[in-house]
């Protein structure tokens, strides 16, 4: 143990030197550790890289690339540190052997736009060799790999301005899907000046110019365009498209009775065109966004009635019911959500079947409507419409947040199973009977699992503190075992010891998916807690007391925003456990009183948590007191739930309904869901401190 300390100390002591400037040192140090530790060779050798390039050693740093290149398993990680390597030969002037290093990518990607910029940037490369026709081969390529990427673009660009010959045709297609719009416009008009009337792509050529003429805001010149495509070229490929975009076109000019005519008149003259529902689709929508009720009816209910095989029927019947519930028109709304069951059955199934209730209730036939949430309820009380469901059985009202304050009322019981005491023991057995094992050996990782390398290399760079890469390590193990009930229970209970609970609670929700459960509630309490945990209990509960918030809500938005990673990164910025932007961070520091506040600090998970929680009673003081507009204010910005409310009126579950933006309404949806579960585990803690 001794000397498993002194080489882990051999790696703090090459990061302090580092930061000291001592980089020969450091790099000793580095060195000194990764003879201890050979098999972190693909998280250490791109420090040690950086550590030469700080001592102006490019050679090392290209060594110590290649190093990490060869130690990688996993071909997202080995495709980073072939592009590293190739720019630090590129620096060396390597050129040949960065060209390699691209090839060497191209070995084992599989993305097309990825493909298309690593062709792209190896065609730099040779270009900078001096090898102009390797260079024009590679670009080209590019264009080929993924022709409506940037890269792509980029490619064309670099063979344009060395006056390469390049189809215009395939030069138009590149513009108009980047949004160069004018070139493209140049582009189809010179292909089509330059082909015979007869030629196969003189059509798409058409069409083509049309979209890169709506793209740069000439709608009249598209119109045009696509007009000729319809008058001279019916019998191609892209009839239909031209038509819808004609409609579209003729909507940009302002017109959008014309557009909807245009759509109507495409639908009912070549019904045996595929995309013929698709254009009653679009006049219907583009009716209600202007609007007029009446108008969007009729066409969805014509796409409902005339081509009940598209894919778009049953959405078209979803809409038509959830609008004449909203406009008072319940028997309409009823019959809408009628046809959907009868007809469509599993199109959102739990939906259909919470506003068919709805709206049989408000047109006064209340037998039925207990009849349709009961029969939703027996099916999946846990999921939003479940949930909703009940509710309404309670009669427990849809406004002023009581979707959240209610839930409690509804939640079923901890377990369905008898004789489950919430032990470990008993949900061990009964994982024993289901997978057929030895109960004593469930909770031993089975050898495939505790030999695999990345789960050393991750317990490892926990130790370390490099939670990053630790966790991309340990993201492997538990991504090549996902599908082995037998291993995920050992699995997720590694995963707790190792405090990634975000990788223990993905496994004991998959375990419980592969079960034979089937709700979640009738899988043992153990498990079950172990998918809803309490993680940062002390502190997560502290913090929703002091702003007046229901400990199990901020639970539930904990779960939903992080799977309780205090790591965790959206694509977005938002950072840490309740996934605070840095604008907001800076703000509510502001607020607090925080005068030394600094990003870095918003992972801390005090700091992380008593910012969330904060924020989520100021955005719901700031709406009215509202905890539903307050959780869509959390996703989407307070002003925008503001303005949303506004428009769409005070019942909640209507409000989440007509979000105009789905990441909100999955939001509020899933956080309800949570809320259902950790009513039904936790309740008996936090009973008496519910205040949504």
């Amino acid at each position: 143990m001794d000397q498993d300390l002194a080489a882990k100390s051999e790696f703090l002591r090459a990061v302090a030197l580092a930061g000291l400037g001592r980089y020969g040192e450091s790099l000793a140090a580095y060195t000194r550790f990764l003879d201890a530790y050979p098999q972190l060779a693909a998280a250490i050798q791109p420090r040690i890289a950086r550590t030469h390039l700080a001592l102006g050693d490019t050679g090392g740093a290209a060594a110590a690339y290649r190093a990490a290149v060869d130690a990688a398993s996993a071909r997202p990680q080995k495709a980073a540190l072939l592009e590293l390597l190739a720019q630090t030969y590129n620096t060396l002037g390597r050129l040949a052997d960065s060209v390699a290093a691209y090839d060497e990518i191209l070995s084992i990607a599989e993305n097309p736009t990825y493909r298309a910029q690593i062709q792209y940037l190896a065609g730099e490369t040779l270009a900078l060799a001096g090898d102009e026709a390797g260079a024009i081969e590679r670009w080209r390529w590019a264009t080929e790999e993924a022709p409506t990427s940037d890269w792509a673009h980029d490619a064309l660009a670099e063979l344009v301005e060395r006056q390469v010959e390049f189809d215009l045709y395939q030069r138009g297609v590149i513009n108009v899907a980047t949004g160069n719009y004018l070139p493209g416009v140049n582009a189809f008009t010179a292909y089509i000046e330059s082909v015979p009337s007869t030629d196969a792509r003189a059509g798409n050529a058409l069409h083509g110019l049309g979209l890169a003429y709506a793209g740069a805001g000439n709608f009249a010149a598209a119109v045009e365009a696509y007009d000729r495509v319809i008058a001279e070229y019916p019998a191609c490929d892209c009839f239909g498209a031209v038509w819808l975009d004609k409609a579209r076109a003729q909507a940009g000019l302002g017109d959008g009775v014309g557009a909807r005519r245009i759509y109507r008149t495409f639908a009912r003259q070549y019904p045996q065109d595929a995309l013929a529902p698709e254009a009653l689709w679009r006049s219907g929508l583009l009716a209600l966004g202007e609007g007029n009720q009446v108008e969007g009816a009729v066409d969805l209910l014509a796409l409902a009635d005339t081509f009940p095989a598209s894919d778009r029927a049953p959405q078209a019947l979803y809409t038509v019911g959830v609008g004449a519930f909203v406009n008072g028109l319940y028997v309409e709304s009823a019959d809408a959500f009628t046809r959907l069951q009868t007809h469509y059955p599993d199109y959102r199934w739990d939906a259909v079947a919470y506003w068919r209730g709805r709206a049989l209730q408000a047109k006064g036939e209340g037998e039925a409507a207990r009849a349709a949430w009961q029969s939703l309820v027996e099916r999946a009380p846990d999921i939003y419409f479940g949930v909703l469901a009940a509710q309404a059985l309670a009669q427990a009202g849809t406004t002023h947040g009581a979707m959240l304050r209610h839930v409690a009322d509804v939640a079923g019981p901890p377990t369905r199973l008898t004789g489950d005491d919430g032990s470990q023991a008993f949900a061990e057995q009964w994982l024993a009977e289901w997978l057929q094992a030895d109960a004593a050996t469930l909770r031993a990782l089975p050898g495939e699992v505790a030999g695999d390398p990345d789960l050393a290399i991750g317990r490892i760079l926990l130790d370390l503190d490099e939670r990053g890469d630790a966790l991309a390590a340990l993201e492997r193990v538990y991504t090549r075992h996902q599908n082995n009930p037998a291993t995920l229970y050992a699995l997720s209970l590694e995963f707790e010891r190792l405090q990634t609970y975000r990788l223990s609670l993905l496994a004991m929700a998959r375990l419980l998916a592969l079960s034979p459960a089937g709700l979640v509630e009738n899988a043992p309490i153990f498990l079950q807690q172990r998918a809803y945990p309490l993680r940062f209990a002390e502190l997560i509960t502290a913090e929703a007391q002091a702003n007046d918030l229901d400990p199990l809500v901020m639970f539930s938005l904990v779960r939903q925003e992080s799977l309780f990673e205090e790591g965790a990164r959206s694509i977005a910025a938002a950072q840490g456990l309740a996934q605070i932007i840095p604008d907001t961070g800076h703000w509510v520091a502001e607020q607090l009183g925080y005068p030394n506040y600094s990003n870095a600090l918003i992972y801390r998970p005090y700091i992380n948590v008593k910012f969330g929680a904060y924020y989520l009673n100021r955005v719901r003081d700031m709406l009215g007191g509202n905890l539903v507009s307050a959780l869509v204010g959390y996703n989407a910005g307070p002003r925008q739930s503001e303005i949303w409310r506004e428009q769409i009126g005070a019942d909640d579950a209507v409000f989440v309904e007509l979000l105009s933006y789905n990441e909100p309404q999955v939001y509020v949806q899933a956080i309800v869901s949570n809320l259902y579960h950790y009513n039904r585990l936790y309740g008996d803690l936090y009973g008496d401190q519910a205040q949504p």
